[in-house]
């Protein structure tokens, strides 16, 4: 899904599972290994960084203040003379 509240019934298993088998990090990172360029503890290091980064989003975001109703579409349009 789209968010934690979407749960995706849009999509059958089998087309779920096809868009992942054509994932292209994976696939990059395959190519990478192939290469000699990246190798399993390189991999797990940036994965576990990657993994750290959304976590410490995640903790600032649900830490964060609720914004104000009068910021709903502020960034969303571009402002004039901007």
């Amino acid at each position: 899904g789209h968010s934690m509240a979407d749960p995706a019934r849009y999509r059958t298993d089998e087309e779920l599972k096809a868009w992942l088998a054509r994932d292209p990090i994976p696939h990059f990172g395959q190519r990478l290994a192939e290469a000699g360029l990246l190798g399993d503890e390189d991999a797990a290091r940036i994965e576990e960084e990657a993994d750290l980064a959304v976590a410490e989003a995640v903790n600032f975001a649900e830490q964060s203040p609720e914004p104000s109703p009068a910021d709903l579409f502020r960034y969303v349009y571009a402002q004039e003379g901007g």
